[in-house]
């Protein structure tokens, strides 16, 4: 082992040129293979996601006037789901007002208030603007510093779409406009800035606007892609722990892939592609065994036997592959796999530590085999007529 090592030192020092490819083909192999197990199988999971996928979730509350959710405890709720959270959707909240709780007419929306939250700010993101964009009739769609301003503005249906449908008839007779075009709700009065062709039959107002102690009958969370199983579990675990029995979660029809199926076709593909890598490095190491043909005679005349020159070979390669796997996986898991994650929503779902080992075990000894091959077949001939050499 010994020798081992220092034939390793020597490589470095005086071949540093070559040394630093092989270690750089081994580095950069490891990485691919990393990569390409964790993409193979996002990508079948995002194939999924565009056919059977859902975008959007709804918590409803339970209870009466008496013990319903409380504005304030779901703004608390949203707030604490984390910035990952926020980044990928908006909220719509859907209250209940005191003036009209002894109504027996069940609305279709409530009083909606949209909103997102960036920063541990209450606004509107980009995201949630347009996707209001084609529905305005006239007018504009909140605006971001309306919401985080407070501003007593609001967006209605038009007059002609509440008065035409029967359930709405109630509030269309209540919540009508003044002269100045302003809604009286709860007691506020909120300047009409558009029309809405879709929405509740009650205007919608910025949160911001709207007291804490408002009971609210539903939460709807609408996401720019697909939702997936991880984001699914954390609204709806948290939503339970927050809110107990008061919150009725429904099921989510998120489509997953079959793992096992996937995980065995991506090992496959890896040892392919290692077994790829593996031939470029057994030319390359078999270039440098030519260039030791003088050190071999002198170990010879120390009496280093054919046997012990092949097994010498190839510890070292199997320690120089060791340390290059080692120092890829360093790179992909510490240096990429944050970015790339926020490229492929699902790649980091897909390691685990029995992964990175069982993958740069795999390179390890595809690469080992390999080599033992080349040092057996290929070598043996050049190492015995140098021996040879040596008798004479």
């Amino acid at each position: 082992m010994k020798y081992i090592w220092l034939n390793i030192k020597k490589f470095m020092r005086a071949e540093t040129t070559l040394f630093s490819l092989f270690v750089l083909c081994i580095v950069a192999t490891m990485i691919t293979v990393l990569f390409f197990f964790g993409l193979f199988q996002n990508l079948k999971q995002e194939e999924l996601d565009g056919t059977y996928g859902e975008k959007r979730i709804q918590l409803d509350m339970q209870g009466d006037f008496d013990t319903e959710v409380t504005l304030g405890k779901v703004k608390d709720y949203c707030m604490g789901l984390g910035a990952d959270i926020h980044e990928k959707c908006y909220f719509l909240v859907c209250g209940r007002l005191a003036e009209d709780k002894e109504e027996d007419i069940y609305p279709e929306c409530h009083l909606g208030m949209e909103f997102s939250i960036s920063k541990g700010v209450f606004t509107l993101s980009p995201f949630a603007q347009d996707a209001w964009k084609d529905s305005m009739v006239d007018g504009a769609y909140f605006s971001a510093e309306q919401i985080e301003q407070g501003e007593m503005v609001c967006v209605a249906l038009p007059d002609e779409v509440r008065e035409r449908n029967s359930d709405a008839r109630y509030w269309a007779e209540k919540y009508v406009p003044d002269e100045n075009d302003e809604y009286l709700i709860d007691g506020k009065k909120y300047k009409c800035i558009g029309h809405a062709e879709y929405g509740g039959w009650m205007p919608k107002v910025p949160i911001t606007t709207v007291s804490d102690d408002c009971p609210v009958k539903y939460i709807m969370l609408y996401f720019e892609n697909v939702i997936t199983k991880s984001e699914y579990q954390r609204i709806t675990e948290d939503a339970l722990a927050y809110f107990g029995d008061y919150v009725s979660v429904p099921p989510l029809q998120i489509a997953d892939q079959d793992t096992k199926q996937y995980y065995r076709t991506a090992l496959l593909e890896c040892l392919f592609m290692m077994g790829m890598a593996g031939v470029v490095l057994t030319v390359l190491f078999r270039y440098i065994l030519m260039l030791r043909k003088k050190q071999l005679t002198i170990f010879r005349l120390c009496g280093l036997t054919v046997k012990m020159a092949k097994m010498q070979y190839i510890v070292e390669c199997v320690l120089i592959t060791l340390i290059g796997s080692v120092l890829g996986f360093v790179i992909y898991r510490y240096g990429l796999l944050e970015y790339l994650s926020s490229i492929y929503i699902y790649i980091q779902d897909y390691y685990a530590w029995y992964t990175y080992v069982l993958l740069m075990g795999l390179y390890i000894v595809v690469v080992s085999v390999m080599q033992y091959w080349m040092i057996k077949k290929t070598t043996e001939d050049e190492i015995v007529t140098v021996l040879r050499g040596n008798q004479k």
